[in-house]
């Protein structure tokens, strides 16, 4: 019974390291986006409109 214990206990703690890890792993995703997005954007908006410009678009 003690070993069951003890491995329920060791599967429980990993479960949390897990999910903890999860999080964060979310959490950098959400930073970094935050971080990159705007000048993602804009680098596609402006090739967009060279892409218009250059076909006569107004």
């Amino acid at each position: 019974k003690a070993i069951m214990e003890s491995a329920r206990h060791s599967a429980e703690l990993e479960a949390a390291q897990i999910a903890d890890m999860g999080v964060r792993n979310r959490q950098k995703m959400k930073d970094n986006f935050a971080e990159k997005a705007p000048s993602m954007i804009k680098a596609f908006a402006l090739e967009i409109a060279a892409r218009y410009g250059s076909k006569g678009g107004v």
